[in-house]
């Protein structure tokens, strides 16, 4: 019997092929693809290990089978009988798909065979494609691409933000995508959601999160510095792409296409997505005229407060000990605070715009800061004192876009590029990786280039409907948290706190599913549709639906 050893790197002979976190090897002749058993899976837990080039990938979930059927078209599943050194050991292979989806186990010695190998009639690869080591579809913080290369201005890897929420429908993704255990020791589980008038502390509103996001939505809600986020996402994708920084694009030709950078270098691709944020230089290009920022009469300053400084006060330490997301809510501002790091706290006030920048890096003025917050509790009061330096950020928002693909179907926008969500929701980067899951999806289908046009517009009809839906959500909660003093401001509050009370089973009956609370966090239906959705998923569901209809557009 053959040992297969460790996944082959890619030539001419061996063909690896990534979408999304799917990666393997495959011995590929015409008409048919012969795969090596592999995928090392301990017995009892739900999850295998993806190996290729080198690196393992774990994805956890109930039943490696329930996994590949959700993937795509399962065909066939065979399991290795475990040596008898290793009886906890299993391992498992098949196809999906169509094409390219194997996997080789790290350590194939660990395994006895019950066969050398299974051969399928499968789909020969297209020739039609660039080199099969390029057919990938990454996740990364700043650009998706079709080919291996990721393209971003900065100069160096940093966050220019402090904070990166991680919700039940983006943490479900990144767990499959085998950075949980990174996720779990970089982020803070907050244990609840708790609403305080600005002016005495009063506690007029609360959501449990913690282990009760986890039995209503089957994940967590993490708080993560930003920084912590980018660098998980890059180690991910690093293996697998090059990244060049300090990339500026100049131009682009989305007809090609083709990117011009500031070095004056042109760079071709079969496929551009763009992923450059709110104040995009591709959106115009895309929509095919300007497409200016609306101000929303908000600004934000942003802040880090050292956990141990705040350790040092009695009163600023309870909320050390009891780590929850706290907000007060004032007239025309409110505050958000949250530890994001065991080391650091997050603290963001929304405040009245009084001219500040559409920048992430501005300075703010302390003295200024302290001034505008000076009626709020105590206890804020000596937050803010801790707080060394300020930015201060412009809140700028748009309207939904009336499309995200260029005509010539060869350029999309994705996360905030096409639909930029306010910080009043924390979706504003989870509906970005919903948006690359998708893509993963979709172009997990291609054979060949024709049909990226098409994949294109079935990736906008999907994403449309829900982060549309979601940008509305967030702008809602602006006007909520604001409220002048007055009949406003008191019904907000009897309504957070009627749902706090039944949260808490301190009312009489049966449990309410809070529907319409000024509370976001605690509208059991609202909550269901933003937090129990998996992108990949649906975008599988739509695909058996719709995808033979989008393959045979582009024939």
């Amino acid at each position: 019997m053959e040992d297969v050893g460790s996944a082959p790197r890619c030539s001419t002979q061996t063909a690896c092929i990534s979408f999304g976190v799917w990666a393997g090897a495959i011995r590929s002749t015409p008409g048919v693809i012969q795969i090596p058993f592999g995928t090392p899976s301990r017995a009892g837990v739900g999850g295998i290990n993806i190996y290729n080039d080198g690196f393992t990938k774990r994805i956890e979930q109930d039943t490696v089978t329930c996994y590949a059927r959700r993937i795509g078209i399962y065909v066939e599943a065979k399991y290795l009988r475990p040596a008898a050194e290793h009886p906890e050991e299993v391992g498992l292979f098949y196809l999906a798909n169509g094409l390219a989806l194997l996997v080789t186990p790290a350590h194939s010695s660990l395994y006895k065979p019950i066969l050398d190998r299974m051969i399928f009639p499968c789909a020969a690869l297209p020739e039609t494609l660039s080199h099969p080591s390029q057919r990938k579809c990454y996740l990364h913080s700043a650009l998706v691409s079709f080919r291996d290369r990721d393209y971003q201005r900065v100069g160096r890897l940093r966050s220019l933000r402090r904070r990166h929420t991680n919700l039940a429908n983006v943490t479900r993704l990144l767990k499959r995508w085998g950075v949980g255990d990174r996720l779990d020791k970089a982020g803070i589980r907050p244990r609840a959601f708790v609403f305080h008038r600005y002016s005495n502390g009063e506690q007029v509103g609360w959501s449990p999160l913690g282990d009760q996001m986890v039995a209503d939505h089957g994940e967590a809600y993490h708080h993560v510095h930003r920084a912590d986020v980018h660098r998980i996402l890059y180690d991910m994708a690093a293996p697998y792409m090059t990244v060049r920084l300090n990339a500026r694009v100049a131009s682009i030709d989305p007809a090609v296409p083709s990117l011009t950078l500031h070095t004056g270098e042109v760079v071709h691709a079969d496929l551009v997505i763009a992923a450059d944020g709110v104040k995009s230089m591709l959106r115009e290009v895309v929509v095919g005229g300007p497409d200016k920022a609306i101000p929303t009469g908000d600004a934000a300053y942003r802040a880090i407060i050292p956990t141990a400084e705040m350790a040092k006060d009695p009163e600023l330490k309870w909320f050390v000990d009891n780590p929850q997301m706290n907000s007060w809510m004032g007239p025309g501002r409110h505050i958000m605070m949250y530890k994001i790091r065991p080391t650091d706290w997050n603290v963001v006030m929304a405040h009245p715009d009084d001219g500040a920048l559409e920048s992430w890096t501005a300075e703010g003025d302390l003295g200024k800061m302290r001034e505008e917050f000076k009626d709020f509790e105590p206890r804020v009061q000596k937050m803010l004192n801790l707080i060394p330096r300020i930015m201060d950020w412009r809140l700028m928002d748009r309207e939904p876009l009336p499309k995200w693909v260029h005509e010539d179907g060869k350029v999309a926008l994705l996360g905030d590029s096409c639909h930029p969500m306010l910080p009043y929701r924390a979706q504003g980067a989870a509906m970005a990786i919903e948006d690359a899951a998708v893509l993963g999806v979709f172009f997990a289908h291609i054979t060949d280039r024709s049909q990226i046009g098409p994949l294109l517009h079935a990736y906008e009809k999907i994403r449309y409907p829900r982060t549309s839906k979601t940008q509305l959500s967030a702008r809602s909660n602006q006007r909520t948290f604001h409220y002048e003093d007055g009949p406003e401001q008191v019904a907000r509050d009897n309504s957070m706190r009627q749902a706090m009370l039944q949260l808490q089973g301190k009312t009489n009956g049966n449990s309410a599913d809070n529907v319409g609370n000024a509370n976001q966090w605690a509208d059991k239906r609202l909550n269901q549709e933003q937090f129990n959705y998996d992108a990949e998923l649906e975008a599988e569901k739509w695909w058996q639906e719709n995808g033979g209809a989008v393959l045979a557009s582009a024939a």
